[in-house]
């Protein structure tokens, strides 16, 4: 609605000013038509009367040049006769400027507007015998010319006042009908889209500028939901892709441990076969029989636990957040990988400290990513070794190209005994398909995935690597606030 004022307000100052010009113009040239009737009224009156006057000093000198103008005077109405003679004449004249014009026989007029109410001076040069100088002054009034002012700058003020009230009634309604409300409605539609709403849509259907902007409006909100939807749609191709190398990843990791997974399940059916084949042989029986099921149960059960953690991990599921302990995620990372730990002659040492830290995280995800980087420290150790795990919280900046501020984290670390990653490697670690292990041994994907899982956890990674000396990867999650207590800083 401020356009449309703005619109009424320099509408109306356009009329006012139009009207103030044409008034004072139209009033200019109405005062120059009344000032040269008048003039050419008095120079009429003066010289018929300068006529009388002359014949009048012909008969009777200057008492018969008087008794005319008395009577000339009452003829003449409102407008004043007057003889000047000599001195007072040639006073007169100077006064006005007039004497060389009259002298020289030529009928002169002034207007005086500086005293109040002003005149019009018309000097008249009588040719009278035996006179020195004979001057008729026919003089007027400006009254009802300034009266006739008066009325006119009125008259013009009333009828501006009428025109700029109508004016800006009339601006005013098609300023609202025509710039306000459809201005209004296309910022309600901005700020819709704005908001995320990319559906809405104009119905201003004017055949102007503000219709065309309408329309583009509309176009641009369909061009924005059919972008929305295809980006919604390569979104959710990206994410399944994304679940499907993190799924890779997992198997990747399984088929890696499968050999572990095999001796740590050999030792097992091992003693169920043998203790089944006593029992079958009746080589036991009773209470020894009954001591040899309860074996068999016991490695059974056994048997079953690993299976189905190698079932939990390489099992595919949809992300779930939700409040976990962060030292019962390494604890069943290091229980999955113990197997493979045993067979390569590694050792896995965790140090959980003595304060639980909770964190709002996906357990199976966070799980993937230990299990990469505790296999990614044993195949960096193939004399064995041992991979050291640790949590810790500490109160830190956040690196500004994860975010920047700060806050309470846990700082998980994997460290190793390996040989260690070349400096020139270590910029491109995190990058898919990238390996420094040998062939067979690795797909290049697992510390990608593991990055990509942090950084959806609003955490990052690091890694510290010397040649021959073993390698740290650190990671950084959010805590909740309730988990900071006694943090370091």
């Amino acid at each position: 609605m401020r356009l449309a004022r703005k619109f009424t307000l320099a509408l109306l100052g356009l009329i006012v000013v139009v009207l103030a010009l044409h008034a004072w113009l139209w009033l200019r040239r109405e005062v120059s038509l009344y000032e040269n009737d008048m003039q050419r009224d008095q120079h009429l009156l003066g010289r018929a009367v300068a006529v009388l006057l002359r014949d009048a000093h012909e008969e009777a000198g200057v008492p018969g040049v008087e008794r005319q103008l008395a009577a000339s005077r009452s003829l003449a109405g409102h407008i004043g006769l007057r003889l000047l003679l000599g001195p007072e004449a040639e006073a007169r004249l100077t006064d006005y400027g007039l004497a060389e014009y009259v002298r020289g026989g030529v009928t002169a007029t002034y207007t005086d507007h500086e005293t109040d109410p002003g005149g019009l001076h018309t000097f008249v040069p009588l040719d009278l015998p035996g006179e020195q100088l004979a001057v008729l002054e026919v003089s007027e009034s400006l009254d009802e010319e300034r009266a006739f002012i008066r009325g006119t700058i009125l008259h013009m003020l009333v009828i501006t006042a009428i025109l700029a009230a109508g004016a800006s009634i009339l601006a005013a309604i098609l300023g609202v009908n025509m710039i306000g409300r459809p201005i209004r409605e296309l910022v309600d539609q901005a700020r819709r889209i704005g908001a995320g709403e990319v559906g809405a849509r104009s119905h201003v259907r004017h055949r102007d500028e503000v219709g065309d902007l309408a329309r583009e409006m509309n176009l641009m909100g369909e061009r924005l939901q059919a972008a929305g939807d295809e980006l919604a749609r390569e979104t959710a191709a990206r994410i399944e892709a994304l679940q499907q190398l993190r799924h890779a990843d997992r198997l990747a990791t399984v088929g890696t441990m499968a050999s572990g997974i095999a001796h740590e399940l050999g030792t097992p059916l091992n003693v169920v076969a043998a203790r089944a084949k006593m029992i079958e042989t009746g080589v036991l029986v009773g209470d020894e029989a009954r001591s040899s099921a309860q074996i068999v149960r016991e490695q059974t059960e056994r048997i079953t636990a690993i299976i189905r953690q190698l079932l939990d991990f390489s099992r595919r599921s949809e992300p779930e957040k939700r409040r976990i302990e962060l030292g019962s995620v390494l604890r069943q990372a290091t229980v999955l990988m113990s197997p493979m730990a045993e067979k390569r002659r590694a050792e896995i040492v965790l140090d959980l400290g003595t304060q639980p830290l909770e964190a709002e995280a996906d357990p199976g995800q966070l799980q993937q990513v230990f299990a990469n980087l505790i296999l990614n420290g044993m195949q960096a150790m193939p004399k064995g070794g041992t991979v050291h795990l640790s949590v810790a919280a500490e109160r830190r900046a956040r690196p500004e190209e994860y975010g920047g501020g700060s806050g309470c984290f846990a700082r998980l670390q994997v460290r190793d005994q390996g040989s260690g990653i070349p400096a020139e490697a270590l910029p491109r670690i995190f990058d898919p398909f990238f390996t420094t292990k040998g062939i067979g041994e690795g797909t290049g994907l697992g510390l990608s995935v593991s990055f990509g899982i942090v950084r959806e956890h609003a955490g990052w990674m690091t890694v510290e690597s010397e040649v021959g000396i073993g390698t740290v990867f650190t990671v950084f999650l959010p805590l909740l606030e309730d988990a900071c207590a006694g943090a370091s800083s």
